[in-house]
């Protein structure tokens, strides 16, 4: 029988493991907030652990009950669970509410105000979130950001143009969005399954692809994965990646 240490050691390194891969079950888990006496449960996506403290994070809107929760009781209770082991893990805890924006994978600046939307989405990236995205309805303001430290900006323009593009494009294009007033595309594609593909089976260096294309992401299983070097295609595969204009029919050709 395992010594209580080592039990506790063998299960931060599969809470560690729940982050990194999205199929582990630990990468979702139950978490329990107080409410008036009563308990209220939700399955929430581990972001992060800290075995010295020890901790463990997750995202949540602002706005979401849990929070509302938070804010009248502290006291929470995380239940993990491992199928294929048969092994449950319970937590209880006290909950702080941290609005720390490098923990942030993605911030979005979406008031109806382009000044706040544009400081307050370069403010995060210099904080350390990994990617900002912001709403910029002036043009402008489009020209003024485009060589700032903001990843996406989008506009009503390139949303009615992304709608317009969608029904446009050929081949296995699904969704189209235009970017950076029209010079380059985010694609979401879908891998379908022909005799002569030309995809299927392959991983992404086999493609013959421009280099100007940026791979972003691969959706597998409503699952998305970032780490594609190794991974060979599969059919319903959705690659998503964004294009410069000029690169668009050579994609359309490839994923006919």
């Amino acid at each position: 029988m395992l010594e209580p240490f080592q039990i506790i050691k063998s299960e931060w390194k599969n809470i560690n493991l729940g982050i990194q891969k999205a199929k582990h079950d630990y990468h979702s888990f139950v978490f329990s907030t107080v409410s008036k006496n009563s308990p209220d449960s939700r399955t929430v996506i581990l972001r992060d652990f800290d075995e010295h403290k020890p901790a463990i994070w997750f995202h949540s809107d602002r706005r979401s009950k849990k929070i509302l929760h938070l804010e009248e009781n502290e006291n929470v209770f995380a239940l993990f669970y491992d199928k294929s082991r048969k092994i449950q893990l319970r937590i209880n805890g006290i909950a702080n509410i941290e609005e720390n924006i490098e923990h942030m994978d993605v911030f979005c600046a979406l008031t109806n105000d382009d000044e706040a939307n544009i400081l307050s989405a370069m403010l995060a990236k210099k904080l350390g979130s990994k990617t900002v995205i912001s709403i910029v309805n002036k043009i402008s303001y489009s020209d003024l950001v485009e060589n700032q430290e903001i990843d996406i900006t989008v506009s009503p323009e390139d949303l009615t143009m992304g709608a317009l593009l969608t029904h446009i494009r050929k081949g296995s294009i699904v969704k189209a969005h235009s970017l950076m007033r029209g010079n380059l595309e985010l694609l979401e594609l879908e891998l379908r399954d022909k005799e002569d593909s030309k995809i299927i089976g392959k991983n992404i260096e086999q493609i013959n692809i421009s280099e100007n294309v940026i791979i972003c992401c691969i959706i597998r299983d409503e699952s998305f994965i970032f780490d594609i070097s190794n991974l060979l295609l599969e059919k319903n595969d959705r690659l998503v990646c964004l294009v410069n204009k000029k690169d668009v029919k050579q994609i359309e050709e490839l994923f006919e």
